[in-house]
């Protein structure tokens, strides 16, 4: 009862975060715009929120079970404080800058601590079923964070709105306060840097070996792809909303669709693979978010965005998961922990390249082409795992 306590706990504390973090990010690329800060820019700018993660993320497991689960999460909440405080009292690009290098270090060491805490919890029959329950924080964090941040911005303006960012982040500084460290508690912990010397050296050769094979390799470039294109979502995509003259509010309506697509698909998706097969459900994924980014690219209205925005949510809705299911069953149980680093440390490729890549078409083509090309990736991905199979290796 008390690591159930535990884990309701932990689902509270990674969806108040993720409202945090989203309402920020949501509103950083209007933001700038508004101070007219060119796309090209925007885009830089957006990713470097994805910049300290994509380092950190692979030695990140080690580094919490080094130096505690609660600390980490403590520290990373802080950082998200001083990201909403940063932005809502320090007008400018450079210093906008520096709080989405100090907010992406806050969320990676936020996230990592949390699934490492989980991984921690019971057995592994039982592990299934603590996912479950905590992975269905962070959807909601997403689905509450868009339309609050634009009814704050569009009531009260931008600093209001990143100051609320900033008090659901304390709030979570509290809630570390009540989460118990479960690996050497009150024991002596080595070093850090003794840990990362014995293990980084290991960690690497068997991560080099890992990126050989094939299923790893297909599951990393769904991830990748999907990610890539979700940065419009915290980028060019509430850009390309207000240029239609929709409010903020309504934008946050438009984007936390994306989100909430995943919230009612998700529990369908052990059903779906054993009825269509995981290369299939995949494919129709990419191929109906594909329609949906195009429909967003051409409409105007708001039922006709909101359709082409639960569209775009399928592909994240069952490619993430359906990718990390196929890339877990095909490794070792003493290989799991190795394999999830892998992967973390692959996201946020997507997620620094995905704003550059779109700053720069933003810069030629408009916000709406963004929606255009990000289309196109996903029809490419669904024609592959259509055509060339490369999770099951038989050919069309």
């Amino acid at each position: 009862m008390r690591t159930k306590k535990q884990l309701l706990i932990l689902t509270g504390t990674v969806c108040l975060h993720i409202t945090a973090m989203i309402m920020m990010r949501q509103l950083v690329p209007l933001y700038l715009e508004h101070m007219r800060t060119p796309p090209g820019i925007v885009g830089v700018v957006t990713a470097l929120f994805s910049f300290l993660p994509l380092l950190i993320a692979l030695p990140g497991g080690t580094i919490t079970d080094t130096i505690g689960h609660r600390l980490v999460m403590s520290v990373g909440a802080v950082c998200m404080v001083a990201a909403g405080l940063g932005l809502a009292t320090l007008p400018g690009v450079p210093l906008v800058t520096i709080t989405q290098l100090v907010g992406g270090l806050g969320h990676i060491l936020v996230i990592l601590s949390c699934q490492a805490y989980v991984a921690n919890f019971g057995s592994a029959e039982e592990r299934a079923g603590d996912f479950a329950i905590f992975f269905s924080g962070p959807p909601l964090g997403f689905v509450i964070g868009p339309p609050l941040a634009g009814l704050l911005k569009d009531n009260f303006g931008f600093s209001v709105a990143f100051l609320t960012g900033a008090a659901l982040s304390v709030i979570v500084i509290g809630l570390c306060f009540v989460i118990r460290d479960q690996k050497n508690d009150g024991g002596e912990r080595p070093g850090l840097g003794e840990v990362l010397r014995s293990e980084m050296p290991e960690t690497l050769r068997e991560s080099s070996r890992m990126l050989r094979v094939r299923m790893i390799q297909a599951s990393l470039a769904v991830g990748v792809s999907v990610l890539l294109v979700l940065t419009l979502r915290a980028s060019f995509l509430p850009i390309h909303l207000e240029n239609l003259g929709h409010s903020a509010f309504y934008i946050g309506v438009i984007v936390a669709t994306v989100s909430g697509v995943s919230v009612i698909l998700r529990p369908l998706m052990g059903m779906l693979v054993e009825k269509v097969g995981a290369e299939l459900l995949l494919a129709a994924a990419f191929l109906l978010g594909s329609g949906g980014l195009l429909l967003m690219s051409a409409a105007e209205s708001v039922p006709l965005l909101v359709l082409g925005s639960a569209l775009f949510g399928v592909t994240p809705a069952f490619a993430l998961p359906v990718s990390l299911m196929l890339i877990s069953e095909n490794q070792p149980d003493d290989s799991q922990g190795m394999v999830m680093g892998l992967r973390q440390t692959a996201n946020p490729v997507g997620l620094v390249v995905g704003p550059l890549l779109f700053g720069g078409v933003a810069s030629y083509g408009g916000a709406s082409m963004c929606l255009v090309v990000a289309g196109a990736i996903f029809l490419l991905m669904g024609a592959i795992l259509l055509v060339y199979r490369p999770i099951s290796g038989h050919s069309a």
